[in-house]
Parts: structure tokens; C-alpha cells; sequence
């Protein structure tokens, strides 16, 4: 289309976290490799993202839709825990955890979607106990991949916990540093040992320093990591009561995030 302007339109109101309004611009009928660009301004006290501009390859074709897979790992106390998937206008696609039962060392409960393509989804996960399902009474989580991107990974929390993530696969390609995208630390604040999930394109040396807040580095690992989803734990309790840096780094990239130690 060019730089012709579709259509525009002035939408005010408020949202609370998660929420979704539609708002109509303008129609458009694709041609067989047509794209459009929606640029979206607002007028928020944070000037540096107000403005946003997303391009979308459109077609007449139907899309054959996306793999997506959810893996649950209760704690022992699995009838505590309850699911729910909410399609891109609200309602709700799937729903688990009414079957659940409370034991240790459960398998792990798979479920195998196909989704509908270069869309958004929202993922709730609630504990009745208010605890989350890690890592007290079990070593719990729950994981949502996406083709062979793991979107969504978790399970310390409190009584919900609630997460976006797209199903378009080119944006999901873009991540060049899958690690960053992936890497999910808990619990956060921890009182010693804490859990590393993540994913990797290949096998890998993946260097972890823990830094004070000076820069020190009072900690430091070395670990040998596979092709896919991994998990270490990492054992803080020798450290005093902070916060402290987390870095890992795999020689082609690095990480940081901030973890606070409360024994």
C-alpha cells in the first residue's frame, strides 16, 4: 500500500492490566503478499515508548494455525491448582486442574493445541493455598511452548498469576538471544537455593557469576548445557541477606537479572 493512510482514530479510555479493547480503523482486503503498518501513538508520562509502529504481512490464504503445548507440574498438593486459556476476544479456550490430585512425584499433565496463528492468548494459572506450586511442597511449574520457543515458564507466585504470549512465529524468530528470552528464576525473593530455567539454541559452556552491589562477583559457576529447555539450581545460602546481580553468560550473549537473598 505504500505510504497511503487506511485509516485513523482517536480512542480514549483506561485499561486495567491485561484488559483488551477493540478499537475499529479501517478495513482492508489483502492482496497475496500484502502488508500494512499500524502505528499507535499515546500521551502516557513515559515519552520514551508513546510512540509504536508494528508491520503485518497479510494474506487471503487461511492459516493452518500453530503447535502449542502447556506442561503442568503440580506440587504435592495438585488439587490446589487450576488453569485457564483465554482466546484473543476473552472467552476461554481451555481449562484445567479440576482432576488434579495431591500427591508427590506426579507425572507431569501435557496438552497439545493447534492455535490460531499471529494471534495473542492469556494464560492463567491459580493456587488455592495462595503459594504458588513451587517450591515448598514440590518442585511445580508450568511451561507453554510455542512451534520450538518456549514463551511462558513459571511457578512461584502467590494465589494467581496470569501472562500474554503471541503465536506469531516470525515474531517469536526475531529473538536472537533465545536465553534472554526464556530464562525464568524462582523464587525471587529466594531464602538460598533458587531454580535457572531456560532455553538454548545448542550446547553450551554457560558461565554464572553472582555480583554484590558493588560489582564483586562473590559467587561464580560453570555449567556444561544441552540443546533445549534447562534447569540448575543455584545455591545462594552462604551469601549474606541482598539483592545481587545474576549474570550468565553463554560467550555469544548475556543475561543479567537482580535476585534478592532473604534466609
Amino acid at each position: 500500500m505504500g505510504s497511503t493512510v487506511l485509516g485513523s482514530t482517536q480512542w480514549t479510555g483506561n485499561l486495567a492490566t491485561y484488559d483488551v479493547a477493540e478499537v475499529i480503523v479501517a478495513s482492508y482486503a489483502p492482496a497475496a503478499n500484502g502488508s500494512v503498518t499500524f502505528e499507535i501513538t499515546s500521551t502516557d508520562d513515559d515519552a520514551t515508548n508513546n510512540t509504536s509502529a508494528l508491520t503485518v504481512n497479510a494474506s487471503n490464504a487461511i492459516a493452518p494455525g500453530t503447535a502449542v503445548t502447556l506442561e503442568v507440574q503440580t506440587d504435592n498438593y495438585g488439587s490446589e491448582t487450576n488453569w485457564k486459556l483465554f482466546n484473543p476476544d476473552g472467552s476461554v479456550f481451555a481449562s484445567g486442574g479440576s482432576d488434579y490430585t495431591s500427591a508427590a512425584n506426579q507425572a507431569p499433565h501435557i496438552y497439545n493445541w493447534n492455535l490460531q496463528d499471529l494471534d495473542c492468548y492469556r494464560f492463567e494459572i491459580t493456587d488455592d493455598y495462595g503459594d504458588g506450586i513451587c517450591c515448598s511442597f514440590g518442585m511445580g511449574y508450568y511451561k507453554i511452548t510455542v512451534g520450538n520457543y518456549v514463551v511462558l515458564q513459571g511457578g512461584s507466585f502467590g494465589s494467581v498469576e496470569t501472562k500474554l504470549f503471541t503465536t506469531n512465529a516470525a515474531m517469536l524468530a526475531v529473538h536472537d538471544n533465545t536465553l534472554d528470552h526464556s530464562l525464568n528464576i524462582y523464587p525471587n525473593p529466594t531464602t538460598g537455593l533458587v531454580n535457572l530455567e531456560y532455553t538454548l539454541d545448542r550446547g553450551t559452556a554457560l558461565q554464572v557469576d553472582v555480583l554484590d552491589v558493588v560489582g564483586k562477583v562473590v559467587l561464580n559457576r560453570n555449567i556444561a548445557s544441552g540443546t533445549g529447555v534447562q534447569r540448575e539450581v543455584l545455591d545462594l545460602s552462604t551469601l549474606a541477606n541482598g539483592t545481587y546481580v545474576l549474570k550468565l553468560n553463554t560467550g555469544n550473549g548475556q543475561v543479567t537479572r537482580t535476585i534478592t537473598l532473604n534466609k
